[in-house]
């Protein structure tokens, strides 16, 4: 008789056994509930619900451990080749496959929890096959007020370690993307938030690395409103290059940009400018912006001339009260001015400007452009190594969607 088949009755004669009285109350009944499949290797029960450590299972298998340890131990010990430790599906278009719960109202503990040891292993996987619509590979969601839908920590002091990484390998795809939804009035959301708490940190980093015949940004900012700003900053702002805006050519909008450049200085200042008509006596009074004298200090004059010379132009009476006073010209004559002077509102006050500050320790050695100075990237301020490009999944074949039962003659009653 085969081993098999041998060993798997056994394994029911030993279950009739130890069943409940409910389910053994006739051995021929709790015989008849355990069946052989066809090639009498595999048995199954059709009795009912079974439970262990349950005493009214109310779904086919219920497990209930109440000490320590583990409800359900799981183990595949094949050393090679995908395989799985346990395995559920569902085929509802609502279900979930596996679904975890840690009911504990206080505490760290987890619905799911997923562990790899492999250095290029990944702890949860999730991944989505469906090649259209909005699939997901990982969703999560938190109801609590300063919860996270989902937390990547990397607690390693040390390497180039990633709270959370995401890439995309989409001609069009993001590889990390923040949006925030909430339609409250005087809401203040954050689609994507970093920040760094270190002594030398950068709370968010944008690198174009593209193609340097391409339009490549590292950093892009976007507003549809009329008093909202595409990137704001609220402090100083610093850039290691050129400062520019750029719009479409007026000549040639579709194939050409115009760009240009701002004005660059040791010290910050602001610029103020118009023209007047000079009055009967030939001066004319210059009313500047009512905040001119809050924010401004030490101003400087350029006075022009239009249509013929004046050289007795000049300033008769310097700003006060928000404005002065031009003489020196003729009846009727109209004049350009300029003033420009020294920034200083209460920002900079408290925030005094430099054109020369030492470089803090972390970045002695280091430049901002260090191919500039012939060396390597590395002795960049900023350089880091290469992200790490990850390895897409490969899906599996789904189970049958139905198990046929082979049973009927092949019970214990007809063998």
């Amino acid at each position: 008789m085969n081993d098999h088949r041998m060993s798997a009755r056994a394994l029911v004669a030993a279950a009739s056994i130890v069943l409940p009285l409910a389910f053994a109350a006739s051995s021929a009944q709790a015989q008849n509930d355990w069946q052989f499949n066809g090639n009498n290797t595999d048995i199954f029960f059709t009795g009912g619900n079974v439970g262990i450590g349950v005493g009214t299972p109310g779904f086919p298998l219920s497990i209930q451990a109440n000490g320590p340890g583990r409800a359900i131990n799981a183990v595949n010990n094949t050393a090679s080749g995908t395989v799985y430790g346990l395995w559920a599906q569902v085929l509802s278009p609502a279900g979930r496959g596996a679904i975890g719960f840690s009911n504990a109202t206080t505490g760290t503990g987890s619905g799911f929890y997923g562990q790899s040891n492999s250095t290029d292993g990944r702890g949860v996987t999730g991944l989505a096959n469906a090649t259209t619509g909005l699939a997901l590979g990982v969703f999560g969601q938190t109801n609590s007020s300063a919860g996270r839908g989902v937390y990547g920590l990397a607690p390693s002091s040390t390497g180039q370690t990633y709270g959370v990484f995401g890439q995309a390998n989409s001609a069009i795809g993001t590889g990390v993307a923040g949006q925030t939804n909430s339609v409250a009035g005087g809401a203040n959301t954050i689609g994507v938030s970093g920040i760094a708490n270190s002594e030398n940190a950068v709370g968010v980093v944008g690198r174009g690395n593209g193609s340097s015949t391409g339009e490549v940004y590292g950093v892009l900012g976007v507003t549809s409103t009329t008093n909202g700003y595409g990137v704001f900053s609220n402090g100083n702002t610093g850039a290691s290059g050129m400062k520019s805006f750029v719009i479409d050519h007026p000549d040639d909008p579709e194939n050409k940009f115009l760009v240009h450049y701002s004005i660059e200085s040791p010290e910050p200042y602001l610029v103020y400018r118009g023209t007047v008509v000079m009055d009967g006596s030939g001066s004319a009074v210059v009313e500047l912006p009512a905040y001119f004298g809050e924010i401004n200090r030490d101003p400087q004059y350029q006075l022009t001339a239009i249509g013929a010379p004046a050289p007795m132009l000049h300033i008769a009476s310097e700003v006060v009260d928000n404005e002065f006073v031009i003489a020196g010209g003729m009846p009727g004559m109209k004049v350009s001015w300029t003033v420009t002077a020294i920034r200083n509102d209460a920002f900079v006050q408290a925030n005094p400007s430099s054109d020369v500050r030492v470089k803090p320790a972390a970045a002695q050695g280091k430049y901002l452009h260090p191919e500039l100075y012939g060396q390597p990237e590395t002795k960049g301020m900023f350089y880091a190594p290469p992200v790490p490009v990850a390895t897409p999944e490969v899906g599996v074949d789904a189970a049958p969607s139905k198990t046929k039962n082979v049973g009927g003659a092949g019970a214990f009653g007809g063998r």
